[in-house]
């Protein structure tokens, strides 16, 4: 079960454009109301939805089959939306944003903490990682962490955003990982889905180094898209006994999503968490990698 608190960015101007604030209420209204339909057809629970601000309760997969995180990313697209009108160049308020903290807890793990732990992602986190982007006016960051019955965690922080038009967008491709690997089809099995993800993760964090070499090597370059990158080919040789075509292809689609991530890294969209600490990070473009990967296993468990 996720808790999840959010907050868009305040859209209101000086008192002096009460016309404006006026409009701006209205819209949160609307907003709020809308969203509020929205979580329970998932099938969460709204405990408070004022305006930009929401706090509710989630499965990690939905009644449709979605999971969180594409739920997400689909409120924070909704808040965009209904802001858009509201927005003018030229100004602080040229884009809506909206930074969310989620918590995904142990069914029987305390409310109170798990409050707490959201209210920390959302703000010492989600609202201030922004540091290393040029246009650091713009938050619209979602920073997850999942705690297991066991007591281990992972989590990380990204950017929902694109950083150009028709680039990566690393959330989004993370949602169609789940998607097309995790969330849809029974062959091969859960299990099997399970193992290979297992194994990956073992390889990356056992041989870390080689494949932070690999990563850090691909993105000191351009991409030549006629040939493999150096990361694929260090998953090729460790997983090439991978028989059936399900995971040469899952093994392969991972490992572009980690030159993705790497490079993401690099200028400041993704980071993954500790499990100490809120907010301090791992300085490490493999760690950020490993933590989404992580908790892309833990949805798959959820499933089965």
């Amino acid at each position: 079960m996720g808790l999840m608190l959010t907050e868009g960015l305040d859209l209101k101007e000086p008192e002096k454009q009460k016309e404006r604030q006026q409009l701006v209420t209205q819209h949160c209204i609307r907003f709020s109301e809308s969203v509020i339909k929205d979580i329970s057809a998932y099938g969460g629970f709204a405990i408070y939805a004022g305006g930009d601000d929401l706090l509710f309760m989630a499965p990690v997969i939905g009644k449709t089959g979605k999971s969180i995180f594409e739920f997400c990313d689909f409120i924070s697209s909704k808040y965009t939306e209904s802001f858009k009108d509201l927005c003018q160049e030229g100004t602080d308020y040229t884009k809506a944003s909206f930074s969310i903290g989620l918590s995904i807890n142990y069914y029987k793990y305390p409310l109170y903490e798990a409050m707490a732990d959201a209210r920390s992602l959302l703000f010492d986190v989600a609202k201030k990682y922004k540091e290393k982007r040029k246009d650091n006016s713009l938050k619209n960051n979602i920073a997850v962490r999942i705690r297991k019955a066991s007591g281990s965690s992972s989590g990380f922080v990204c950017w929902m955003n694109s950083p150009r038009p028709k680039s990566k967008n690393i959330f989004r491709d993370y949602i169609n990982l789940l998607n097309r690997y995790y969330l849809t089809g029974n062959s091969p099995s859960i299990h099997e889905k399970d193992q290979i993800m297992h194994s990956v993760l073992y390889h990356m964090e056992t041989i870390n180094e080689l494949f932070l070499t690999a990563l850090r090597s691909d993105n000191s370059k351009p991409v030549d898209p006629t040939r493999k990158s150096h990361t694929e080919n260090v998953f090729r040789n460790y997983f090439d006994n991978a028989d059936q075509i399900f995971g040469q292809n899952m093994v392969t689609e991972i490992a572009r999503f980690a030159v993705d991530v790497s490079s993401g890294y690099q200028h400041g969209f993704v980071q993954g968490l500790t499990s100490s600490e809120t907010g301090q990070s791992n300085n490490n473009e493999l760690y950020a990698l490993t933590s989404m990967l992580r908790t892309a296993k833990f949805v798959l468990e959820e499933r089965s």
